[in-house]
């Protein structure tokens, strides 16, 4: 049987490894920290740094968080929103892991806020859907449900069906995990 927290823990890794910018992330030769902390600061440093953090987070978070730190400096000096939206987003992974779940929350809502600023709904869609994982860990359904809900109507009117049907599972998950079987059956 899969306890509440490796239920989170496989939902947490399947979001972050769903992002289309881990997969395509710019690390090449000459990778060093140190060689990366003195190139120029422009978005491929972003990058270097994004997938730096990523590729060491599990085993190093407390530099992992450093690096991520120095990325979201960067990107906010240079404008580039997309490479703070995915540090925050690895920083929330960080801190989940950990348990630190208010700080992780905290993370994907600064996440949040860089993905609007590029209107990029799908990946508001799925920070807002990680958070209502964590609340619905937490206990706090009524929150859970309004990060779902909130994401559906983000999604409502796009193409976007994937992410759509796969929030519509969390919400059945969540009627599932309050009980109400009749309701979770209509979702998932």
């Amino acid at each position: 049987m899969i306890t509440k927290h490796r239920l989170l823990r496989l939902r947490l890794f399947f979001f972050f490894f769903s992002c289309p910018w881990f997969v395509c992330g710019g690390y090449g030769q000459g990778n060093t920290l140190d060689s990366i902390w003195g190139a120029k600061d422009d978005s491929v440093k972003v990058q270097r740094l994004n997938t730096f953090g990523r590729d060491i987070m599990d085993t190093d978070p407390k530099t992992a968080l450093s690096v991520f730190t120095k990325s979201i400096e960067t990107s906010e000096r240079i404008g580039y929103f997309k490479g703070a939206g995915q540090a925050w987003i690895s920083i929330g992974y960080i801190y989940a892991q950990k348990g630190s779940y208010r700080e992780a929350i905290g993370c994907y809502n600064r996440s949040i806020l860089e993905w609007k600023k590029l209107n990029l709904n799908s990946q508001v869609t799925k920070c807002l859907n990680t958070i209502g994982t964590i609340y619905d860990f937490l206990g706090r359904r009524d929150s859970a449900m309004t990060m779902y809900m909130q994401s559906v109507q983000l999604l409502k009117n796009t193409e976007d069906h994937g992410s759509l049907g796969s929030t519509y599972n969390y919400i059945g998950t969540l009627h599932s995990n309050n009980g109400d079987y009749n309701k979770a059956v209509v979702y998932q």
